[in-house]
């Protein structure tokens, strides 16, 4: 189980590396990211003709330490996944600060199936305009059934690969991770990287825009990793063995 493409459940492509918040529990709020930019048209063209050459029909997302709606084509990366992956499922990962009423709209008709709404510890600032706060209030029951909003203290906190060290200083030695062998993360120019915890970009497994998604999958480096973290040994990859995440295992709704 998780050695086969057709395992995938999840893709996570990061179509822009900025945040327009510095929570103290994202490793943003200690360093920079490595890897900076926004994804063209052309390079996520070539994600999703990819995906869809393997079938992929599970979830995908925008996510990997950014706020996805800073992209000004986001509506169109939307539609076009539709377009060439029709049965995937489009969940939309935001603080909800950008999210206005209009663009909850066009992004829910372009096909995202699901909002993920997180308001974050920075906009309860006493005084402070939310303003998904006003959005959610004003949704239709239809329109609030594709809306998760909860709170940053709704959150189960990890330490993100050992970088917050305030979450956490110890690993999980000999604690077996399902999450490379069921998810995808893909940095904002093409790689693809260990987990979505690898926020310093330390184990890259290949390349989408020289690279065939079913060759770097086969690889012997990524086959290799994803055994070892089946079978616990976290201790032998960056940042498997600083990271204490436990949650490890489908479904990976997280």
């Amino acid at each position: 189980m998780g050695d086969q493409l057709n395992d995938l459940q999840a893709v996570e492509i990061e179509i822009n590396h900025a945040c327009n918040r510095s929570c103290s529990y994202c490793p943003n709020s200690v360093e920079e990211r490595k890897t900076k930019g926004r994804m063209s048209r052309e390079l996520y063209q070539n994600i999703l003709e990819n995906l869809a050459e393997i079938g992929f029909c599970g979830r995908l997302s925008y996510d990997f330490y950014n706020e996805p709606m800073l992209h000004p084509e986001l509506n169109f990366f939307v539609s076009q996944s539709k377009k060439i992956l029709p049965q995937t499922k489009i969940h939309l990962y935001s603080n909800g600060t950008l999210l206005s009423a209009t663009q909850f709209r066009r992004l829910s008709d372009s096909g995202v199936d699901h909002f993920t709404i997180t308001r974050h510890e920075e906009d309860f600032s006493e005084g402070k305009n939310y303003i998904f706060e006003e959005v959610y209030r004003d949704l239709g029951p239809t329109d609030k059934m594709k809306v998760s909003y909860r709170s940053f203290q709704d959150l189960h906190l990890v330490n993100r690969g050992g970088l917050l060290k305030h979450l956490g200083q110890e690993g999980l030695p000999l604690h077996p991770c399902h999450l490379p062998s069921h998810m995808l993360t893909v940095t904002v120019d093409g790689r693809i990287l260990s987990c979505f915890e690898d926020f310093r970009e330390e184990q890259v497994f290949g390349d989408l825009k020289t690279q065939k998604l079913i060759d770097i999958w086969q690889s012997p480096p990524y086959s290799r990793f994803r055994r070892d973290l089946k079978n616990g040994l976290r201790h032998l990859h960056a940042p498997c063995k600083n990271c204490n995440r436990r949650e490890a295992l489908p479904p990976f709704d997280i």
